[in-house]
């Protein structure tokens, strides 16, 4: 049994992947997870991957990727960073790794990846979670502040024109 779980309902830059495996033989079983269209005000420069699990099996290898084409299943070649954490071997284990590069803007792809091996008959389950942060708002133009800049550009006009005109000569009449 396999779920994924993806924006709105993990966070806005988030993927969950969550998963009971059981094996009769040998064999090795690779999951994965993508979703595109992530747009956010922030540029993401970190790639953050948490897992838990437990396995009978031999071993389990968690990745993830990150992909500025916003490419489902953008991996390997294809993303901009990516993350390992593993393998581990049999038995209780949780890790985390983290990935730095430069930023990337919106739109982007995320994409989970799990290989377990097994050995046997066995049994393995995680939780894996992948996240991208980001450190620096994208700089992007409020409605609001275009129109009270606009306004400024306009009282900056009115008032250079009033010191370019010549002077108007005015005669007043009075009795």
């Amino acid at each position: 049994m396999t779920t994924g779980i993806s924006k709105p309902v993990v966070g806005p830059r988030k993927l969950d992947l969550n998963s009971v495996n059981v094996s009769t033989g040998d064999g090795t079983l690779v999951i994965e997870l993508t979703d595109t269209d992530f747009f956010d005000s922030v540029l993401v420069d970190q790639l953050t991957g948490n897992i838990g699990a437990t396995t009978q099996g031999i071993t389990v290898l968690a990745e993830g990727f990150i992909d500025p084409d916003n490419v489902e299943f953008g991996a390997d070649a294809d993303a901009l960073a990516s993350l390992t954490l593993g393998p581990f071997g049999p038995a209780a284990f949780a890790g985390t790794a983290s990935a730095l590069f430069g930023p990337v803007a919106s739109p982007y792809s995320l994409t989970q990846r799990v290989t377990i091996t097994h050995g046997g008959a066995a049994a393995t389950s995680f939780d894996f979670e992948l996240s991208a942060t980001g450190s620096r708002v994208r700089a992007v133009p409020e409605p609001a502040a275009v129109a009270l800049f606009g306004l400024g550009l306009a009282g900056l006009g009115l008032m250079w024109r009033r010191t370019t005109r010549p002077p108007t000569a005015r005669c007043t009449a009075s009795r």
